[in-house]
């Protein structure tokens, strides 16, 4: 049997759905019940994820635990932040090793690296921790606090670090993106074609975390995944407008202009998000594990797009 906490979130959803199909029995840890209807499903109802939070797995030991509840982003009560990411996370890890548990897989962020990547250095498993919110750096903390659970305890422990995950039904950044597309108005982003930004197609995920709960050489060590093509920001744009179907026209305006812009209250996240990159390079997983994304970008982005289109 194998658990997965934030089993009603967007990512977690997809992995149960994965983890069923594949024949593996389900544990789903969440604060209300999922609507996925399976035999092979069974349920643990928690109110709340902190420091104290029981998690009763008496009736159903799973071998492995998928931990992908987390708070998403920065929020305005640190404190709360800080309690879901990590203290919850190392709780349900120590109770997790006090119930036979073998493996713990984090979902974490590729942020823990930092908010943008040099244009010719995209970030690898093997870059140093550099976080820039409180986000990312609660998901250093709980990574370092389950590194030591480990060392204590035997844990095995598989630390994946996502880049921005898109797929249908993604209610964040990416579900944004498909709101401007559809209307097709021109937008003032031609400038932005020369950073790199990656993504990751939720199916890539979820086929990574099936290969992953069987391979013994990603134990006790961090991944960094993504879909093998990083792109502009103008050029997603256009994939996308592609993808839907959708005549998408961008133009420039003056650099001048977007410096002013920036200079408002979030402009350096509005800069960081359009003109900087983020990228990932995932070469390490196909060298050492002989991984290979199922899905191109544009494949992702046509099932997510054409199907959300229908």
């Amino acid at each position: 049997m194998i658990a997965v906490t934030g089993s009603n979130g967007f990512v977690g959803k997809y992995i149960v759905q994965a983890l069923l199909a594949n024949g593996h029995s389900v544990l789903s840890i969440a604060r209300s019940k999922t609507r996925i209807k399976a035999k092979a499903l069974f349920e643990l109802k928690v109110d709340t994820l902190d420091a104290h939070t029981r998690f009763d797995f008496q009736n159903n030991t799973p071998t492995t635990v998928i931990h992908c509840a987390a708070i998403p982003g920065p929020i305005a009560d640190n404190r709360k932040l800080y309690e879901v990411n990590v203290a919850a996370t190392l709780n349900l890890a120590r109770q997790a090793v006090a119930a036979g548990v073998k493996k713990f897989i984090f979902i974490s962020s590729v942020k823990v690296h930092g908010e943008v990547s040099n244009i010719d250095k995209p970030f690898t498993s093997l870059s140093d921790y550099n976080p820039q919110t409180n986000y990312a750096d609660s998901k250093m903390q709980a990574e370092l606090g389950l590194k030591e659970i480990s060392q204590e305890t035997g844990l095995q422990i598989v630390i994946i670090r996502l880049p921005l995950v898109y797929g249908k039904g993604n209610k964040g950044n990416f579900a944004a993106l498909q709101r401007i597309i559809q209307k097709g108005s021109p937008l003032p982003f031609a400038n932005f074609s020369n950073n790199r930004r990656s993504l990751l197609y939720i199916k890539n995920l979820t086929d990574f975390i099936l290969f992953s709960l069987q391979n013994t050489d990603m134990i006790n060590r961090q991944w960094l995944i993504s879909d093998d093509l990083s792109v502009s920001t103008a050029k997603l744009l256009l994939l996308c407008a592609n993808a839907a179907k959708r005549k998408l026209r961008l133009f420039s305006l003056p650099i001048s202009f977007w410096r002013f812009i920036f200079k408002f209250k979030n402009g350096k996240k509005l800069q960081d998000s359009l003109f900087s990159s983020l990228e990932v390079d995932n070469s390490i997983i196909k060298k050492e594990l002989g991984w290979q994304p199922k899905y191109s970008l544009m494949d992702g982005l046509k099932e997510t797009l054409e199907v959300n289109n229908e």
